[in-house]
């Protein structure tokens, strides 16, 4: 009786260890099998070309490391891109590949992809896949009680990478719009001139490679490690000025979009004046029935400026001279119509990026006072 017992027990227990190891090989398959789906090369689909723009495309990626958020990771993505959108749409420089597209082209685990590994070769590859000049990541990462904010911005023609590292204090973590635009600024200082090189790139005729970045080499990477602050308050005496978009005399529209971004950010930062922002004048002109576009005429500027409540304006041509590209901007007092300051700057016709290193002297030149 005691040996049939023995035999009965050993059975049981051989099953049990039976069961528990094919449970684990189901485990383990099942593991590999997940991880081969995010780790894997994906097969991404070829966007349908869109039409001809002259804006810069960005894909929007939203990462997030394994800490436990407030918010959950659809919710922090689908915010993500509306304020990322809403910031970079409004200046005038970049078309934002929608959600949409995005998913018909690559899947719709997304967030499962190795983005970071290989030198931002599959980040590349999705943008090339949608038509896409820059592909951008946006991560947030906790590590114990700090919280960062992570903006890469990658080339998909060159690989060249622009990554801004924030240091956001908690009570500011879930402010999207202030971090992103804050994140924006610096990535726009840092990859201006890579900017206007690839405008530059655009306008002789180059187009974006597709398929895989297999032939690409590491580009070159610029990384800021900032800490976050919030916007300080505008002087209360400080006149308020609207910088008008550059006028092109030719059709390098893109370019012009991009060093009247530059023109503004070199007289924000020069803490003198108060700026109207792209977003209000464009809404004000709206209201006014006038288009940035239509305002090269100096008097319509100057009563676009009294409707915009502005106390100066500056306004900008840029064309060809020669050989040279020439970029010339005046500041006007919009109650006496008087010119308070005229500076330009030139460069060689095809390398327009070398304006961006006379930019900051251009904006001291028209602030001074005359």
């Amino acid at each position: 009786m005691r040996r049939k017992f023995i035999v009965s027990m050993n059975k049981l227990r051989l099953e049990a260890f039976v069961k528990r190891y094919l449970e684990s090989i189901v485990i383990v398959f099942c593991i590999a099998l997940s991880a081969s789906c995010v780790t894997s090369p994906p097969t991404f689909i070829e966007a349908p070309k869109p039409p001809a723009s002259a804006r810069l495309r960005v894909f929007v990626q939203a990462l997030q490391n394994s800490a436990k958020w407030r918010t959950p990771y659809p919710e922090f993505a689908r915010l993500t891109f509306g304020k990322v959108r809403k910031v970079w749409y409004d200046t005038g420089i970049y078309d934002v590949v929608s959600v949409a597209e995005a998913d018909a082209a690559l899947g719709s685990y997304r967030s499962r992809m190795s983005w970071k590994s290989d030198g931002y070769a599959l980040a590349i590859e999705a943008a090339r896949a949608l038509w896409a000049d820059y592909a951008m990541l946006v991560e947030r990462v906790q590590k114990g009680s700090s919280f960062w904010w992570r903006t890469t911005l990658i080339n998909a023609r060159t690989g060249a990478v622009f990554l801004v590292f924030m240091n956001v204090p908690g009570g500011s973590r879930d402010d999207f719009q202030t971090v992103i635009q804050a994140s924006y600024e610096q990535l726009f200082r840092d990859a201006r001139a890579d900017m206007l090189a690839t405008a530059t790139y655009r306008k002789s005729g180059g187009e974006l490679p597709r398929g895989p970045a297999v032939s690409l080499q590491a580009g070159s990477e610029v990384a800021r490690d900032i800490v976050f602050q919030e916007p300080a308050a505008a002087l209360s005496a400080a006149p308020v000025i609207a910088i008008y978009d550059i006028k092109s005399t030719t059709e390098d529209n893109l370019i012009t979009s991009i060093l009247s971004e530059a023109l503004r950010a070199e007289i924000h930062a020069l803490g003198r004046f108060r700026l109207v922002s792209r977003e209000n004048m464009e809404t004000i002109l709206e209201e006014m029935e006038l288009q940035m576009s239509g305002l090269v005429d100096e008097k319509f500027a100057v009563k676009a400026g009294a409707g915009l409540a502005a106390q100066q304006i500056v306004v900008g041509q840029f064309g060809a001279v020669g050989k040279s590209s020439v970029l010339q901007a005046k500041r006007i007092d919009v109650a006496t119509q008087r010119t308070l300051g005229l500076h330009s700057i030139r460069c060689e016709t095809g390398s327009e990026e070398q304006l961006l290193d006379s930019m900051a002297s251009l904006a001291m030149e028209l602030s001074r006072d005359s």
